[in-house]
Formats: structure tokens, C-alpha cells, sequence
């Protein structure tokens, strides 16, 4: 993705955690950092923490300085507003950096953020005033082609 500053992470053969700084300037196969460019730009910023991998999840744990002082990787910075993230994966747990197609998404997160994130549904959860019902109909067959949904509001007690 054009003007993106990319951390590229796997799980090698030997089951270690491993993450290398890339850079794009256009929508085209990103640049290495430390290919790019000869000094103190286009170094390798990112550190891999720890990591894992299983038949369906690959998972690692990883971080650099806030301003690395690199031109090729983009300073975060605390100015109040959540930072975007974009992620893509590999369809086929390939080691090969490749194009994601639409394996790919975004999202916002506020990085400085210290206090707990509210979940309103567990707070749903902890109320003990709340009640739960569950209404199955463990005969029914849902079609394949499509899918009816009825919505209704069931009112128990005054």
C-alpha cells in the first residue's frame, strides 16, 4: 500500500518469531528498509518478542521505538487520535512474501491508550440484575441458499 510502513512477521522453520521493516512509496512489492538505502535510513527497526504457530493461527509478538528516527519508517505519535492499522496474511501459510489479494483489512487503535477498554457486553454479563434465556430450536434445518431471520422482543415478568 502506497506510503505504508510495513512489519513483516512469521514463525521460521526452527518455530522462532521473526519480523522484518519494509517501506512502500507506491501500490506495488514493498522495499526491505535495509535495502533501500545505505546509513542511518532504510535500517531494520522492529524486534520480534515471542511468537507462535498452530495448524490455524500464527501469532507474534512484536515492537520498535515510538521515532525511530529512520525516514523510511513513520514516527507514532501520541496527538489524541486512534492510529490506523492495516493488516494482510497469506491464503496459504506461505514463507514468501506475496501479494494478500483480499486477505487484507484495517482497522483504528489508540496505542497510548492506558485505562481498561470499556466492553459493554461484559458488562451485560457482570450485572447480576441481567438474565440470560436461550431460545433453541435444536430441530430446525437451516437452508443453504438462504436464510430467514425474525426479530421479536419477548417481555418475562412485570
Amino acid at each position: 500500500m502506497k506510503g505504508s510502513d510495513l512489519a513483516v512477521l512469521w514463525i521460521d522453520s526452527s518455530g522462532q518469531p521473526q519480523v522484518k521493516d519494509y517501506h512502500s512509496f507506491k501500490n506495488a512489492f514493498p522495499l526491505e528498509d535495509a535495502a533501500a538505502c545505505e546509513g542511518p535510513d532504510g535500517r531494520q527497526s522492529y524486534v520480534a518478542f515471542s511468537g507462535s504457530q498452530t495448524a490455524t493461527h500464527t501469532t507474534v509478538t512484536f515492537g520498535r521505538l515510538l521515532d525511530t528516527g529512520d525516514s523510511m519508517d513513520h514516527p507514532i505519535t501520541d496527538d489524541g487520535d486512534a492510529t490506523r492499522l492495516l493488516f494482510a496474511f497469506s491464503p496459504t501459510n506461505s514463507k514468501a512474501l506475496g501479494y494478500h489479494g483480499v486477505n487484507r483489512g484495517a482497522y483504528r487503535m489508540n496505542l497510548f491508550q492506558t485505562e481498561a477498554v470499556h466492553d459493554p457486553v461484559e458488562v451485560l454479563r457482570n450485572d447480576p440484575t441481567v438474565k440470560e434465556y436461550l431460545f433453541l430450536n435444536n430441530g430446525a434445518v437451516v437452508a443453504e441458499t438462504r436464510t430467514t431471520y425474525v426479530s421479536f422482543i419477548l417481555f418475562l415478568g412485570c
